[in-house]
């Protein structure tokens, strides 16, 4: 399955820059998710999609370096500055403007995003005029994963393996559900756009569908209701994977509302490092410290 995932990779990267993207990918904690991440499980190849990336804020340093050196050339939208060194400067700015992040912070219904993407780096290749996208993220990436606007778009792709968190639903039935952000804000154009890619959108509540979301029930990366497919050189080490610490549940709303997830953002105790965790099990780890 690593070989697809080469061949999905690229039109972006030569054989040997992609070796030199995984390194960085290991090294980073980089996910890639988008496009690229669903046709990984299909093994379908699209033509002109975009690479789509997310590293947390902190391990910027080495995805942009690498970006650099393969001649990927910084391409900013309407409203960013010019060169990335002005983009630092306004990063910096929006970073001191959050302020401290609690030890653990619960979402619920009335405030569903919780706002973790930092910024959002488009880079641009002359010669193939292939882009690829670099999402900066502040805070742990399933806790983005969990925000997307759909579920048939919460799959990704890690250095060793590949997640999809609701495989039923998406790849066996192509059925999706949407969130309640997505109503909250009346911006309906992305789930349109996947609604013309063949998936059929729930008009129901999804406690209604349990069989396909199993909702109200902790989930955890890797258990029997996700998929992940272990990448891993046959010769690397046997150990448990801490994504697999990564909690939620799925909450139904109504028709008109979507989902939304139970989730905090639970920080350990070594550095960059952050977990998922549902709100019914938080007692267990911090009875004390709850937000």
């Amino acid at each position: 399955m690593l070989s697809f995932l080469k061949k999905l990779l690229s039109p972006f990267f030569s054989s040997s820059q992609c070796k030199d993207s995984f390194r960085v990918q290991k090294n980073t904690g980089l996910i890639i998710g988008g496009s690229i991440s669903g046709c990984y499980f299909t093994e379908e190849i699209l033509p002109d999609v975009n690479l789509d990336t997310f590293v947390q804020l902190e391990r910027r340093g080495p995805v942009l370096d690498f970006m650099k050196s393969i001649n990927y050339t910084f391409m900013p939208t309407a409203g960013q500055l010019p060169t990335l060194d002005f983009m630092y400067d306004l990063l910096a700015a929006r970073i001191l403007s959050r302020g401290h992040i609690p030890l653990i912070s619960f979402v619920c219904a009335g405030e569903y995003s919780g706002h973790t993407i930092v910024m959002v780096l488009n880079f641009w290749h002359d010669q193939s005029g292939r882009i690829v996208q670099v999402v900066l993220t502040k805070g742990m990436l399933v806790y983005t994963i969990l925000q997307f606007h759909s579920t048939c778009v919460m799959n990704f792709i890690l250095y060793g393996y590949a997640i999809s968190l609701y495989p039923k639903a998406t790849f066996m039935s192509k059925r999706s559900a949407h969130s309640y952000n997505i109503s909250s804000n009346g911006d309906m154009g992305t789930v349109n756009k996947y609604k013309a890619h063949g998936f059929i959108y729930e008009e129901k509540d999804v406690t209604q569908s349990p069989e396909l979301y199993f909702p109200r029930i902790n989930h955890r990366i890797g258990d029997d209701f996700s998929w992940m497919i272990d990448m891993r050189p046959e010769d690397g080490p046997e150990r448990e994977n801490p994504l697999t610490m990564n909690m939620w549940r799925m909450m139904g709303c109504n028709t008109i509302d979507g989902f939304w997830i139970d989730a905090g953002i639970m920080h350990a105790g070594r550095l960059d490092e952050s977990y998922s965790i549902a709100s019914t099990v938080i007692y267990l780890v911090y009875p004390d410290t709850l937000m």
